[in-house]
């Protein structure tokens, strides 16, 4: 991120300053999935409200200015530092989820300003919605699961058998920031040391369903849900074992 675009976000977000006495920070990461990427983290603090807005982007290592806003949050902080940690459902409201707290038909960031204009009770750190009715309300009106939602683990209980066949899990999307994640399409793979066999599984969040693949060969899924489908993939690798001994 270049100090123009910085100014420019700062210009756009003056407010938080000017009306809340916000302070700026800002602070760098290099992407853990893909290390030609960094992550800039643009932070608004209060340390008197124990509010925080982040405003999370990503860019090339070459091509730095080429930035991209990736989600905003904010935090109900526990003390007067800024948190990089996003996991947390109950002190951490997403820009989708303050979308759907306040009804808003702001369907992208560039109006992210007058959505967060609207929540003046948060920044002043006079109230905090309910996280638990608020993650109802985000199901019942979002085709994609909100954060709280076990995809993955419940990938990962469904293919516990394939330890049992030699298969060690090489990579989690779960472990990743949650900044990182991919929300349509997370993955999984697994490695095979001994028949250097990848599996590599990508769950699919609209449809609660999986791809999954053996070697670049797509593995027929039977089912309509993510249980049924890891079933097949155990059954799938079981035949392919046998024929190969």
């Amino acid at each position: 991120m270049t100090e123009d675009q910085l100014n420019r976000i700062k210009v756009k977000y003056s407010f938080l300053q000017e009306d809340y006495n916000y302070e700026v920070l800002t602070q760098q990461k290099r992407s853990i999935k893909n290390p030609q990427f960094d992550y800039t983290f643009v932070i608004y603090l209060h340390q008197i409200n124990l509010r925080q807005i982040t405003f999370i982007h990503r860019s090339p290592r070459s091509f730095p200015s080429n930035v991209q806003l990736q989600n905003i949050y904010i935090h109900r902080l526990k003390t007067p530092t800024f948190n990089l940690h996003f996991e947390d459902i109950f002190d951490c409201l997403s820009f989708h989820e303050l979308r759907v707290l306040e009804g808003s038909k702001v369907k992208d960031f560039s109006e992210a300003h007058e959505l967060i204009k609207r929540v003046s009770t948060i920044l002043e750190g006079r109230h905090w919605p309910n996280k638990t009715s608020l993650n109802k309300l985000y199901q019942s009106t979002q085709k994609t699961r909100s954060r709280e939602n076990p995809l993955i683990k419940t990938t990962k209980n469904g293919l516990v058998k394939l330890a049992e066949m030699g298969f060690s899990l090489s990579f989690d999307e779960g472990d990743l920031p949650i900044y990182e994640q991919s929300f349509m399409g997370p993955s999984l793979t697994y490695f095979h040391d001994q028949k250097e066999q990848k599996l590599r599984i990508n769950i699919e969040t609209r449809e609660l369903s999986l791809i999954a693949s053996l070697h670049d060969t797509n593995i027929p899924l039977n089912g309509k849900n993510i249980e049924s489908a890891c079933e097949s993939i155990i059954q799938f690798i079981a035949n392919s074992h046998k024929l190969s001994q």
